[in-house]
């Protein structure tokens, strides 16, 4: 029997993709993974954000989910083959975590960096705003 690994995967879409599209390029990746008799922990779909190397496919935005899964190290070659030939697929990476790591305790690090994220958000909006009222005000 093949060892199982966990691993991490970002999946960036076109700008101009459906719902249903999304959809469909989730369980494409879902479905191989689980016919190696993998599992699928989580997808979380991060929405429509801009992608910070534009030029290389001349799109600013693209429509951002996260994976989390085990599988056979053989699955991930055909998962990258499937997205490539994708046309709807603008990007995709896949990281494999370190053994000591389990899924739970990785999406636990996993949500605690997006809420720092969101917190240092905030609080760089409410000093933009601080400035933008004094600069209105003088």
């Amino acid at each position: 029997m093949d060892q199982m690994s966990f691993y991490e995967q970002i999946l960036v879409l076109r700008p101009e993709t459906s719902e249903s599209d999304h959809k469909e390029t989730c369980q494409l990746v879902a479905g191989i993974i689980e016919k190696a008799k993998g599992e699928v922990f989580r997808v979380d779909t991060w929405g429509s954000r801009p992608i910070s190397n534009p030029k290389a496919k001349k799109v600013t935005r693209g429509w951002y989910f996260h994976l989390l899964f085990s599988a056979p190290h053989q699955v991930i070659g055909e998962i990258r083959r499937q997205l490539s030939i994708n046309r709807k697929v603008l990007y995709f990476h896949e990281e494999k975590l370190p053994k000591k790591e389990t899924p739970a305790s990785h999406i636990k690090k996993f949500l605690e960096g997006l809420e720092q994220t969101a917190q240092r958000e905030k609080e760089r909006l409410a000093k933009h705003q601080k400035k933008q009222a004094w600069f209105n005000k003088n």
